[in-house]
């Protein structure tokens, strides 16, 4: 995607049309005025934005934006703080201090004369009509929705012989799993799992349900130690939008779909945050985030699921030349999900109990989903000296509190010596304009 505005005259021009299906752009010739709005979980892949030459450009790739305007980027440092900590920058700013981006739950509004605004989209949750009562009611009203949001996937992949789907030893991924297989028997499903090659695998498991399944076929990668020598490759792919420790699983996951000739892939990605009720009255980011070091994800889970966990994902997909497909943000589900907010509470259980209910009993038997299948351990010899290494980062300063979201120390500073490289690697690829260590 890239389109521009024209301020004085109010012209909008497209030089390339958005393929997202999570964005949605209006413009009113009459007015002077373009609307650039999202769906309530973000656009995935960010939408950049930049003004020169009386101009507003729009473009869904840093890289296209920089090359294309010809414009010297320059490592927005006033933001590090947030992304070292998150692993991202909440708001409209970016790593480039030239570069904003439109931020999830709000919309873009360009009027002729020059005028931009962001302003806020209507709450998540707010769709209370026809609310369903009871569980019979609710369990009915789950299967037809998630049976219908993934028959309509299915029905935009006709033009290939064979589904490809990412698949784990968990609920989300094997209801889908489960639900193609039942809409349409007689499909052939590639699998595709990923795990590390120390620490949680759940490649394994994934593997023993396939057979479970005809006309299943099963294919896996790992992340090694191998995978980190490719770090500038990831954070080119990535265009500095995220790091989360997830990133390598991604990279190796989108490494082995490209690999088998995969277009599209059907994913399970956001079911925790979509059946967590705290995403359906969520903290906006300027109170969420007023305190750069007070954030956690189980207590903001729409934060997790719009700034990382679909963004990781539909950015290094893309990057291979591959649609991610994402049941769990259906319309649809979403406003199914407000609906069992109740019965799902913050772990979503009332999901899990379908999960049990409706998948075969062979199937239900063998999930095994643990937390910690994107551990760092795989990424790193066993003498490697992280104390060590953090002292030599550019951006590393003793004084920094580790992250809390990790479970153990050890954990916590490679997650924090992997930032600082990330944004090491960002600046070296992607900024002209260098300045000394902080």
């Amino acid at each position: 995607m890239f389109i521009r505005f024209d301020f004085p005259s109010g012209e909008y021009s497209v030089a390339e049309e958005s393929q997202n299906p999570f964005l949605h752009i209006d413009y009113d010739s009459g007015k002077g005025q373009l609307v650039v709005s999202q769906e309530p979980f973000g656009t995935g892949v960010p939408v950049y934005v930049a003004v020169k030459d009386n101009g507003l450009f729009l473009c869904d790739s840093l890289m296209k934006l920089k090359d294309t305007l010809k414009m010297s980027f320059e490592l927005n440092r006033d933001v590090l703080p947030y992304f070292i900590r998150f692993g991202f920058v909440p708001g409209e700013r970016t790593l480039v201090r030239e570069v904003r981006k439109l931020p999830p739950m709000k919309k873009l509004v360009a009027t002729r004369g020059g005028g931009v605004e962001f302003l806020d989209m209507p709450n998540l949750g707010t769709d209370e009509t026809a609310v369903r009562t009871g569980i019979q009611d609710l369990e009915s009203y789950y299967e037809e929705t998630m049976a219908s949001a993934v028959k309509d996937i299915l029905s935009k992949q006709s033009d290939s012989k064979v589904c490809g789907m990412a698949l784990s030893g968990g609920f989300d991924s094997n209801m889908l799993l489960h639900l193609v297989k039942k809409i349409a028997p007689r499909t052939d499903i590639l699998a595709l799992s990923v795990g590390g090659i120390t620490g949680a695998n759940e490649t394994g498991i994934a593997s023993k349900i396939t057979k479970s399944y005809e006309n299943v076929s099963f294919s896996k990668a790992l992340v090694t130690r191998k995978t980190l020598k490719h770090l500038d490759d990831i954070v080119f792919r990535l265009e500095g939008c995220v790091y989360e420790r997830g990133i390598f699983l991604q990279y190796e996951l989108a490494k082995l779909a490209a690999q088998h000739g995969c277009k599209k892939l059907l994913l399970g990605e956001c079911a925790s945050e979509v059946f967590n009720e705290r995403s359906w009255s969520p903290v906006r980011d300027e109170v969420a985030f007023a305190v750069p070091y007070n954030f956690s994800y189980f207590d903001h889970p729409y934060q997790m699921a719009s700034y990382v966990v679909l963004v990781k994902n539909a950015v290094m997909l893309k990057s291979f030349g591959i649609e991610g497909s994402y049941p769990y943000l259906n319309k649809d589900v979403l406003r199914m999900a407000v609906h069992t907010k109740k019965e799902n509470g913050t772990s979503k259980d009332f999901h899990k109990r379908q999960c049990f209910r409706l998948l075969p009993k062979e199937v239900g038997e063998k999930l095994s989903k643990k937390g910690g299948s994107t551990d760092l351990s795989p990424l790193f010899n066993w003498w490697f000296n992280a104390n060590a290494a953090l002292k030599r980062c550019k951006y590393y300063n003793p004084d920094f509190e580790l992250s809390k979201r990790h479970h153990n120390s050890a954990e916590a500073r490679l997650d924090y010596y992997l930032t600082l490289k990330y944004l090491e690697s960002f600046e070296r690829q992607f900024c002209d304009i260098s300045r000394p260590s902080l």
